[in-house]
């Protein structure tokens, strides 16, 4: 009977050893799931942040680009009034030195190419290589260009309510956006595209 006791006391011993181990089994899943789901949502929370940056500083890099096209369009409008091509090449040759700047081009109404920062544009002299979609437009018009991360911006440029010509502009957003970046989130940026990269086996 006894040894019945002593059997009985250490299976009862094993079970109770069993069920905490089974126990801290379960309380570590359920820790490391919540773990898991906690990492998840932060890293959601930070790809949604990025993504909200990125969108917001593209909005910004696309409004310094319209304020520049403006700003050139009311500036060589004297000179494309009185006809001085050599007034607007001076104005877009030094427009090109402003950062994101990545082509300029003035239109006459009817294509011919009075400046283009384009040389194979500057040596047909007629837009309809390029430009076509900058001679229709009636007002400041946006379109993505086949460069990435440029963007197109094309105007008319008018005197006393008569259109003369059309400016139109391409802008780096990208290239704003980089130089605009600060230095830390740039490291940051270019430790997840190494990390994400994948490596060459040999």
């Amino acid at each position: 009977m006894t040894m019945k006791r002593i059997l009985f006391a250490a299976a009862a011993i094993a079970c109770i050893a069993l069920g905490f181990i089974t126990a801290q089994q379960i309380d570590r899943a359920r820790y490391e799931n919540r773990v898991a789901a906690i990492e998840k949502q932060n890293d959601q929370s930070q790809a949604d942040l990025r993504a909200a940056a990125d969108q917001w500083a593209e909005a910004v890099a696309s409004a310094q680009g319209e304020i520049v096209l403006r700003a050139f369009a009311a500036g060589i409008s004297p000179a494309v009034l009185a006809g001085r091509r050599e007034g607007v090449e001076m104005a877009a040759v030094s427009l090109l030195h402003a950062p994101g700047i990545a082509g300029i081009h003035v239109l006459g109404l009817d294509g011919t190419v009075l400046y283009s920062s384009d040389a194979k544009l500057a040596a047909t002299g007629d837009a309809a290589y390029r430009g076509d979609w900058a001679l229709q437009v009636s007002e400041l018009t946006t379109r993505p260009s086949t460069r990435p991360g440029v963007t197109e911006f094309a105007m008319p440029i008018v005197n006393a309510g008569e259109p003369l010509a059309v400016a139109w502009l391409e802008y780096d957003v990208g290239a704003v956006k980089s130089a605009s970046r600060p230095p830390e989130l740039i490291e940051a940026a270019d430790t997840e595209t190494s990390t994400a990269a994948p490596t060459e086996t040999q």
